[in-house]
């Protein structure tokens, strides 16, 4: 069947037909349907056109035949239905030049991309696609497929099977969706080009993951990464890296949980986590477990959520804010300074239903958002602050301490106020003293016998009845 000039549609039935393409033929479109054995079906370039003047390009199901220098295409529908195997595909390919090109040629081919944005279709059975130059999509399907986006911002997604993404140096901006939740595969993250594991940092944004490539404005996304705490089926399984080290998932969730020198967003996972931001002013999101949030320095934003959480404050972590929201029943949420901060430091300070702790001789604060709201009972206020040298300040003290002026233990002074327990218990031990006591003495004998030592830096108790 020749089309001659025009655009032209050809349809060549069962046996073994030819379909010729001359210069000029313009934009063709060819229906081959023959599922009889024993049958050739060619595909056949004359007028002086030759290989190196065409190439592939896949649509859908269909493969493009692009004609170098014009607007000419020929289009062979359903080419690939079936991975090729379904009687649409022609058996081969002839060019003026003597060279053929098979059916499974053109199936490796259409694996490969060029300098444009390709589309690339891996088979059933396990594919390498290549998407060279250019911004390209590439797709694997149920087999165990290779995936290499090349340079320019790629999308790549693996599908059933254990798929390997691969990225080198000047790859651009890849974004990869991973989504395999089959058992017994083993999907990767490989960096080739040299690109060594102490080149790479880590970002959460969201549930996604990012690799950041040092020196370059170059990454790699593996979106949902953390969907259900990383156990969606979109985490990769290992990282490789060209040095040799490998990143398991495991590691990858943990690496996640610490900041580096930027203002990172990390958070926690159900199961309880700790998190530090490091340096820079990060932003820590606790979850429905027990968690411990470590700002660092810079001026760091703490939301704790479900859970017993405890911050962490140290010297010269900046002006932190702690958005503390817990209403649940058995829960101990914990304000924690180290780095030697002690009690006789700490200084408190209400403005509206905010809570300051200002730490002397800097301009270093931490502010609990709301904690006087409903009078300490809102369910934002932390229970117990823990300082270095063994203090332990309860919420309730601290209310008393703001609205009352009563005082707070140090460890330095006497100047503390017995709690209502301890009240309670000396008054017990009062009314013991003062019934056994049959010398005649009088219960003001008792009484100058009844002292309040420091039992430690945190507590008091009473001293004994000798």
């Amino acid at each position: 069947m020749i089309g001659g000039t025009g655009n032209d549609y050809l349809e060549g039935g069962a046996g073994s037909d030819t379909y010729v393409i001359g210069r000029g033929h313009g934009q063709d479109v060819i229906y081959n349907r023959d599922t009889g054995s024993n049958k050739t079906d060619v595909l056949k370039f004359v007028d002086g056109i030759s290989a190196a003047e065409v190439s592939l390009q896949r649509k859908s199901d269909d493969l493009y035949f692009n004609i170098a220098g014009t607007n000419d295409w020929v289009r062979i529908d359903y080419f690939f239905e079936k991975d090729g195997n379904s009687g649409h595909a022609v058996d081969e390919v002839h060019f003026d030049d003597g060279t053929v090109w098979t059916r499974q040629q053109l199936l490796d081919m259409a694996l490969q991309g060029g300098s444009g944005n390709d589309i690339l279709k891996a088979y059933a059975t396990g594919s390498t696609l290549n998407g060279g130059a250019g911004n390209d999509k590439l797709y694997g399907g149920a087999g165990n497929d290779t995936l290499i986006g090349g340079t320019g911002n790629d999308y790549l997604e693996g599908g059933a099977g254990s798929d390997t993404y691969v990225i080198g140096r000047g790859h651009g901006q890849d974004i990869i969706y991973n989504r395999d939740t089959g058992s017994n595969k083993t999907d990767v993250l490989k960096f080739v080009d040299g690109i060594k594991a102490s080149e790479v940092s880590l970002q959460r944004k969201s549930d996604d993951l990012y690799f950041n490539i040092a020196g370059t404005n170059d990454w790699v996304r593996i979106d949902y990464f953390f969907d259900k705490d990383g156990n969606s089926g979109h985490a990769v399984d290992e990282v490789h890296f060209d040095d040799g080290t490998v990143w398991t998932r495991q590691q990858l969730l943990d690496m996640a949980l610490q900041g580096g020198s930027g203002n990172d967003i990390l958070k926690a996972y159900a199961t309880g986590s700790t998190l530090n931001g490091g340096a820079g002013n990060d932003k820590l999101y606790g979850g429905a477990g027990n968690d411990t949030l470590i700002g660092g320095t810079g001026n760091d934003y703490l939301e704790g959520g479900a859970g017993s959480d405890t911050y962490v404050i140290g010297r010269g972590h900046g002006q932190d804010v702690i958005y503390n929201r817990d209403t649940g029943s058995n829960k101990t949420d914990v304000l924690k300074f180290v780095d030697g901060i002690k009690a006789s430091e700490v200084s408190l300070q209400r403005k509206s239903d905010d809570l300051y702790f200002n730490i002397a001789g800097t301009n270093d604060w931490v502010r609990i958002d709301y904690f006087f709201n409903n009078d300490g009972n809102g369910g934002y206020a932390v229970d117990e602050v823990h300082f270095d040298d063994g203090t332990v300040w309860l919420s309730q003290d601290i209310v008393n301490a703001i609205n009352h002026d009563i005082p707070l233990p140090t460890a330095e002074s006497f100047a503390a106020t017995p709690s209502m327990p301890l009240l309670k218990q000396m008054a017990s031990q009062f009314m013991l003293m003062d019934d056994n006591d049959d010398s005649g003495d009088n219960a003001a004998e008792g009484m100058s016998q009844l002292t309040l030592p420091q039992n430690n830096a945190s507590s008091w108790a009473p001293a004994s009845h000798y």
